[in-house]
């Protein structure tokens, strides 16, 4: 049943997205038959792929864990190729997302939007968490680039590569403070579902490193005692 049970979540957890997306927008096909205000058709196809990558960097998280979280026994475990593949797509996403999101804003005001890049805090609620989603992306750069080094063999890398896990909790918020979907009940139980499952994952595998350390420090005493 288990084995079942986990794609099973996990396919309906990346679905559900895509599914509160098509409702919010009450499907893409208007917008590409009829007049919108300028920007409007980049930025409906920047949520969704805000939504996808979100997601899947949920699962690639999770996946990552799988190995070492006894709280994840049964989830999936990917090999370094599927790994450093879905890494890839999910930079893609992102990518895909924060470059319609800029060009829609500046097709909306008629200004090149790139100042977005720029994390501020001090021009209001919603200015301050596009910040933290441009925090996220530059970030993730540097997770996609220690990953890169790491497959080359620097065994250093992987110290930046765990940025990853905080990346993800930035993107999280920034979808949930003011993403448009969140407004929907659905999309809320997706955000509580990846957030609190991510963050179980996290503490069970913190707590087995801490058992593991303090075993170890246990032998190496009672070896030296002896």
């Amino acid at each position: 049943m288990k084995r079942l049970m986990v794609p099973l979540v996990c396919v309906v957890t990346l679905l559900i997205p895509v599914a509160v997306w098509l409702i919010s927008t009450h499907g893409p096909i208007p917008y590409f038959t009829h007049y919108v205000p300028p920007g409007q058709r980049f930025y409906i196809v920047s949520k969704l792929c805000a939504l996808l990558a979100l997601t899947l960097f949920w699962f690639q998280c999770m996946a990552a864990l799988a190995r070492f979280s006894p709280a994840l026994r049964g989830f999936f475990s990917l090999p370094r190729s599927q790994h450093v593949l879905l890494g890839i797509t999910t930079f893609v996403m992102t990518l895909a997302h924060v470059g319609m999101f800029i060009t829609a804003s500046t097709l909306r005001t008629g200004h090149l939007a790139l100042p977005l890049l720029v994390p501020k805090f001090d021009q209001g609620f919603y200015t301050a968490f596009v910040s933290l989603g441009a925090i996220a992306v530059w970030l993730l750069l540097m997770v996609v680039i220690a990953g890169a080094m790491r497959v080359r063999g620097h065994t250093w890398a992987r110290w930046i590569h765990r940025i990853s896990f905080m990346v993800f909790g930035l993107g999280f918020l920034h979808g949930i403070a003011i993403g448009s979907e969140t407004r929907f009940g659905l999309m809320k139980y997706v955000y509580a579902f990846i957030g609190l499952s991510l963050a179980t994952a996290l503490i069970s595998w913190l707590l087995a490193e801490f058992r593991q350390v303090r075993s170890r420090r246990a032998f190496k005493e009672g070896r030296v005692h002896a």
